[in-house]
């Protein structure tokens, strides 16, 4: 993840750098064999593919054009907190001030992804941020069941699963839904099929 305009620049950089590295590795001819070929491009293509990524991220943030973004999970808090910082449009410097610390305290936070911040730092930043957060805790650790409604034939089919990974098998089977993946993860985003809704 991009967290500064020194990153900004540096990652730049690097895309040109792989841009022209691709440039050279498809032109060259004294490969042993096509598999190895195919193995190096697209090695090179997926780097400069995750660059993209986080330039268009960062960009994003910065011309505020992402408001929301999905806790998944406690250990991305660190990057919400980047994400908060970013989309507000401070430097490490302007939120330090806000906070009573240093950039360079910031800075490093930031590079530990905050984990030797205590709590209350982590709620002070919280705060100055003006983060808004509405969760849905599960306290048990159980996964809660998925119900499946069909509002057009008022028909409510319950499905108790234990991992999604088995989800998206058992919803397809009984359903007709289909699941789509994120790239990072699969997420419980299913599209509409025949008035049918997770």
């Amino acid at each position: 993840m991009i967290a500064n305009q020194k990153q900004l620049n540096i990652s730049k950089s690097h895309l040109e750098n792989f841009r022209s590295l691709l440039c050279e590795t498809e032109a060259r001819t004294d490969w042993s064999n096509e598999r190895e070929k195919r193995m190096a491009l697209g090695n090179l293509q997926s780097m400069i593919e995750q660059i993209q990524e986080e330039l268009e991220e960062y960009e994003n943030l910065k011309a505020q054009l992402v408001s929301s973004v999905e806790l998944e999970d406690v250990t991305l808090i660190p990057e919400i907190l980047i994400k908060a910082r970013i989309y507000r449009g401070w430097t490490q410097e302007q939120l330090g001030e806000k906070l009573g610390l240093s950039a360079q305290q910031i800075q490093r936070y930031e590079k530990q992804l905050f984990m030797t911040a205590n709590l209350e730092r982590v709620i002070n930043l919280f705060h100055a941020l003006e983060i808004d957060i509405h969760a849905n805790i599960n306290l048990t650790g159980v996964q809660p069941e998925i119900v499946v409604s069909d509002f057009v034939n008022d028909v409510t089919v319950e499905i108790t699963v234990p991992t999604f990974e088995e989800d998206e098998n058992i919803i397809a089977e009984k359903t007709g839904l289909k699941i789509r993946k994120n790239r990072r993860q699969l997420r419980r985003t299913c599209v509409q099929t025949q008035g049918i809704q997770v």
